[in-house]
């Protein structure tokens, strides 16, 4: 069902099925008319203070007929046990992340992997680095942000997100995305395993897709 495009393992995986076109579509036509906001989160807030530049907008989605086609129309959301919610992100113009692994802040334990999907992608200068996890140093304030001024960090893989394709995305590895070199906005819908399954890594959802 799963066919790999190109596999930069163990950072990311990038790969498509049939109907991912049209199922891509769909996430365009319920982001056109949903209403993003500034994030404004604890985590937004401590990363802020560590970055100022740092900005994003959000969209949650609650309307219950556009949540069961975002969870419904999607066969890696069964394969994977993944979260029955979602949410936008739009990565702003002359904006970046810091290096970060993702966390749930709700558990406060690290997101393993998430299955991403390009939304609307205006150009090709929004990069996504993983950096190497040996020799980093956490940031005193916030503990999943990489101390990059203590650090001896070094890019190791990169990528920029195009319209084709769904990505599996390792996020325990050092990561960021960098979008200030862009005018454009970038909008994408990321998901993760469900309370039930948020051990699996991802290998283990490689393996779930691709049998490999």
């Amino acid at each position: 069902m799963f066919t790999i495009i190109k596999d930069c393992s163990p950072y990311y995986v990038l790969f498509t099925y049939d109907g991912i076109t049209d199922y891509i579509k769909e996430l365009q036509s319920i982001a056109s008319k949903a209403e993003f906001v500034v994030s404004n989160n604890k985590s937004v807030t401590a990363i802020k203070e560590v970055l100022p530049i740092y900005d994003t907008e959000e969209c949650y989605i609650t309307n219950p007929e556009d949540l069961k086609i975002v969870t419904g129309n999607n066969p890696c959301v069964n394969v994977l046990n993944l979260d029955k919610s979602a949410t936008f992100l739009t990565t702003l113009p002359k904006v970046r992340s810091p290096i970060h692994i993702d966390m749930n802040g709700g558990t406060n334990s690290p997101v393993r992997f998430r299955i991403n999907y390009p939304v609307f992608i205006n150009d090709d200068k929004c990069i996504t680095r993983w950096y190497n996890s040996d020799s980093i140093v956490t940031h005193e304030k916030v503990s999943y942000v990489i101390d990059e001024t203590l650090s001896n960090i070094k890019c190791i893989e990169q990528m920029h997100f195009s319209q084709e394709y769904a990505i599996l995305f390792n996020t325990t590895l050092p990561h960021m995305w960098d979008n200030t070199q862009s005018i454009n906005k970038r909008t994408i819908i990321g998901m993760r395993a469900d309370k039930d399954h948020a051990d699996m890594t991802f290998d283990d959802a490689k393996k779930n897709l691709f049998g490999i």
